[in-house]
């Protein structure tokens, strides 16, 4: 297009001319596509119907549960806002916690190094179902554990081996870690692994700025290994400022969830950021010898701060700030936003 300026510019791609609604041709057909995409029936669709002319040929698309989107409607049918998902976080903690999205981005990791090993490539026939097989696991699979276990979900995409999601942060965070969990169960193989960016923020917060920093965060957790001489590499998460590997953040998850399931309201949040701090302490004695203080720091706490009935938890604290300050700041971090009221 020529003779655009500010006020002409389509306001999706920053390249076209306005048509309508501060959109040019080409993006405003993609939005209607989109909005057709997150309709609950399977409905079919024209070339032309979209905007687009393959020279008088006219295809027809059936937009099934494959293609799909899931989204979460409400009664009257038409799809629930980030800002209502947002505030649907927590909704099963006595707080209901922090109000907010998370955005989650995942992709499998060493697929060229087990393509490369593996026999899969064979034949045309295993390697075409090896491929269908990995893009149901995200792009059914997936989206029907969200309808049934986290509704408050909502698919960007998934397909191939990578997901683009977005949600109540609590749910996306749960949902992050059954993802995981299923699929080790699906793979059976220890050369593929799948790694995490997850970022929490507003829902007024534009979703392309979103895009790109939880890309951003994935691409910190693809390098986790970056240097180092490993036998299967990444199979890690960024998240809360952190890049881990999933086994010790999952390990120290679940034995942290266990020991603080007794926290009541008289452990207030302050003294909660306290411990992040001793974590951060932890991670940087190198740096400055004056954080080792932070043992004497964690006992005083405990003795001046917590009553006697969580005393017994200190010893498991003390010796998972040592060994995983990072994994354990990620736990504590959900914990808190989790505690924190709106």
């Amino acid at each position: 297009d020529t003779n655009i300026d500010n006020q002409s510019l389509c306001k999706i791609c920053n390249i076209r001319k306005i048509v309508t609604e501060d959109r040019c041709k080409i993006c405003n057909n993609f939005v209607k596509l989109g909005k057709r995409l997150a309709n609950k029936t399977d409905e079919l669709v024209k070339a032309k119907d979209l905007g687009i002319d393959f020279d008088g040929f006219n295809p027809e698309l059936k937009l099934t549960d494959k293609i799909k989107s899931y989204v979460l409607y409400n009664d009257d049918n038409t799809s629930v806002d980030f800002k209502t998902l947002a505030e649907n976080s927590c909704s099963d903690t006595p707080d209901r916690g922090v109000e907010a999205l998370a955005i989650l981005k995942a992709d499998v990791d060493n697929m060229g190094k087990f393509l490369e090993k593996s026999d899969v490539t064979n034949s045309f026939e295993s390697f075409d179902k090896f491929s269908k097989t990995m893009d149901n696991f995200f792009s059914l699979y997936i989206p029907k554990i969200m309808k049934e276990k986290y509704p408050d979900t909502y698919t960007v995409f998934a397909g191939g081996d990578d997901l683009f999601l977005l949600g109540a942060w609590d749910e996306i965070l749960e949902l992050a870690r059954t993802i995981r969990e299923e699929f080790k169960v699906f793979v059976k193989d220890d050369t593929l692994s799948i790694s995490f960016g997850i970022a929490i923020a507003k829902p007024t917060t534009p979703i392309s700025y979103l895009a790109e920093h939880t890309e951003r965060l994935l691409e910190e957790a693809k390098d986790i290994d970056d240097g180092k001489e490993v036998e299967n590499p990444k199979d890690a998460i960024s998240l809360f400022g952190e890049t881990v590997k999933w086994s010790k953040y999952q390990k120290t998850y679940n034995r942290l969830y266990e020991l603080f399931k007794g926290f009541d309201e008289s452990v207030n949040t302050t003294t909660l950021y306290k411990l992040l701090i001793f974590c951060d302490m932890a991670k940087n004695i190198k740096k400055d010898i004056r954080n080792t203080m932070w043992k004497s720091k964690l006992n005083y706490l405990f003795s001046r701060n917590i009553d006697k009935r969580f005393h017994y938890i200190l010893g498991d604290l003390n010796d998972y700030i040592e060994k995983h300050p990072q994994e354990t700041k990620m736990f504590l971090s959900e914990f808190i936003y989790k505690r924190r009221g709106r």
